[in-house]
């Protein structure tokens, strides 16, 4: 059933709803390969602030800056912290930095899916049973 809390007319305008569900769609399919990177980097890059409506980039952006960067640079310091020696060799902090970077990008991913979820933004199933989305 089809609410009042879904978008679903943003499907008529510039097509933002398919472009994000093939972008999810991608980062689904590249989960846990090097390419889920790229395929993040572009969703996030979709995801635009909605006129008269959520500000949905302003907080991609804010929870990047102000939860996820934060955590993984409080990681990567402890890890430094306990592994001193280890640390000075760069090409571990590099591998850390990787892993850590990977670690930050499916947390993302996973805060992009419940924004728009949680701004209406989400997939329904219409009376005839076809799942609909966006």
């Amino acid at each position: 059933m089809v609410t009042n809390d879904h978008h679903v007319a943003w499907k008529d305008r510039i097509g933002l709803s398919e472009r994000w569900e093939e972008a999810i769609k991608g980062c689904y399919y590249s989960w846990g390969e090097n390419s889920f990177m790229n395929h993040l980097d572009a969703l996030e890059h979709m995801i635009v602030n909605i006129k008269d409506g959520p500000q949905l980039h302003d907080m991609v952006q804010d929870y990047k800056t102000n939860v996820i960067q934060p955590d993984l640079y409080n990681q990567k310091m402890k890890w430094i912290n306990d592994n001193i020696e280890l640390a000075e060799n760069r090409s571990y902090i590099r591998d850390l930095e990787i892993q850590l970077t990977r670690k930050g990008g499916k947390r993302l991913f996973t805060f992009i899916i419940q924004l728009l979820e949680d701004n209406g933004f989400g997939f329904y199933k219409s009376d005839d049973g076809e799942v609909e989305s966006f």
